[in-house]
């Protein structure tokens, strides 16, 4: 292996595991903002390169910061927690009826709203539904980041990957459905029995009925409420013409800011909501991958998928589990674009399989994943550990991709 593979390939697993470990109180974007200094400053990435990469991802980083801002200015506005009563009102003291009800509401909201989009609603109405005496947040909680991420393949703008198949294979809309109605069905039936199996005896207990919560600014939780209402059918219609849904994120994230600032809120606290750090964490990951991609990764991959180019069903698990193997290692859209050049007919579903029900082995698998434990962060509760988080990963994850993939083998 030529020293510069070596080098770039060394320096993205150190990453990785300093990601995963995070010693001596490090933070995530620490890691990969200081790798991608590294490779920058040892020639690694050449700064055209760096510019081509962000310029890219673009759309992601402009759709995260203003999804995130719009989840946090409607989380102080109270919006988030009114629908908790809401949801806990249909559930009527029942744990399990309120479980099904919150992975119905987000496989609902993945489906036509994309996977970060239902992780920015459902997030917060779990922890404020936690905070009823008696409900468990963990069970909640992981059923969000679960269904978000393995519910994503259904529809085209579902997940930024199966947009990015689309325009690949000039796929229409339509022809994505046929092809994915069926795996993304096996999957979310089967995410929905591993998450219920797992966590049935948190969810025996009943909860106690709440008061409505009370909003020291009506009109403002009215108004952000209707914004989030407007914001989320937009994605949907957004997928469907091509339109990019960034356009739409920064748009409700500016009209909520202004209404915030025009009702008496400081500018300061206006923006303290923008997720810094997941920015910080995002750009430096695309960067050190990028390096790897340039030092060889992408030649290597290139074989690999060649091999796994059989129609048959060995040829389809084979391609699958790379795409879950690097989703997990360097997050699910890197890990498409690395292999998404070099896919080749069936293979494809097989693929999208992989980067989307695939990335919950570890918590950097999508930007979903990433931008649900910011949330988490932000207001403040138990975040789950990184033990829940692998153990469960590696118990629920492999039964869901074999049966999205047995489904792709059907289908095709």
């Amino acid at each position: 292996m030529p020293i510069v593979e070596f080098a770039a390939l060394g320096i993205l697993v150190v990453t990785l595991v300093g990601l995963l470990w995070q010693p001596f109180g490090t933070k995530d974007w620490m890691w990969t903002i200081g790798a991608a200094g590294i490779v920058l400053a040892a020639g690694l990435l050449s700064i055209d390169n760096a510019e081509s990469t962000l310029a890219s991802v673009s759309g992601v980083l402009l759709f995260l910061f203003g999804v995130a801002v719009v989840a946090e200015l409607s989380s102080h506005a109270g919006v988030f927690q009114h629908a908790a009563f809401v949801v806990s009102s249909w559930a009527k003291g029942s744990q399990t009826r309120l479980f099904v009800w919150v992975l119905a509401l987000t496989a609902f909201a993945t489906s036509i709203f994309s996977l970060d989009g239902a992780v920015v609603v459902m997030t917060p109405v779990v922890i404020h539904l936690a905070r009823i005496r008696g409900v468990q947040l963990l069970p909640l909680a992981f059923t969000v980041v679960f269904v978000a991420n393995c519910g994503s393949l259904l529809f085209p703008m579902s997940n930024l990957t199966n947009l990015l198949a689309v325009e690949q294979l000039n796929w229409s809309f339509f022809y994505y459905t046929q092809m994915m109605w069926l795996p993304a069905l096996l999957v979310l039936l089967t995410t929905a029995v591993v998450l219920w199996l797992w966590f049935r005896k948190d969810l025996v207990a009943r909860y106690e009925p709440v008061e409505p919560p009370t909003s020291t600014d009506p009109a403002l939780r009215k108004i952000a409420s209707v914004v989030c209402a407007i914001m989320l059918p937009s994605f949907f219609v957004a997928g469907l013409v091509g339109f990019g849904v960034e356009w739409i994120a920064l748009g409700a994230a500016f009209i909520l800011a202004v209404v915030f600032l025009l009702r008496g809120n400081r500018a300061v606290d206006v923006a303290k909501t923008v997720p810094w750090q997941v920015l910080f964490f995002v750009i430096g990951l695309f960067l050190v991958v990028a390096a790897a991609l340039d030092s060889g990764l992408s030649q290597q991959v290139a074989n690999t998928m060649a091999r796994l180019s059989d129609p048959g069903l060995g040829g389809l698990l084979g391609s699958m589990g790379l795409a879950t193997l690097l989703a997990n290692l360097v997050n699910n859209l890197p890990a498409f674009l690395i292999i998404g050049p070099d896919v080749v007919g069936s293979q494809m579903s097989a693929v999208l399989v992989g980067v989307n029900a695939g990335p919950m082995l570890t918590p950097i698998g999508s930007l979903a994943t990433v931008l649900w434990l910011h949330l988490l962060r932000r207001h403040e509760v138990a975040t789950p550990s990184l033990r829940s988080i692998l153990t469960l990963g590696v118990v629920a994850t492999p039964p869901i991709v074999l049966v999205g993939t047995l489904g792709v083998w059907l289908t095709v």
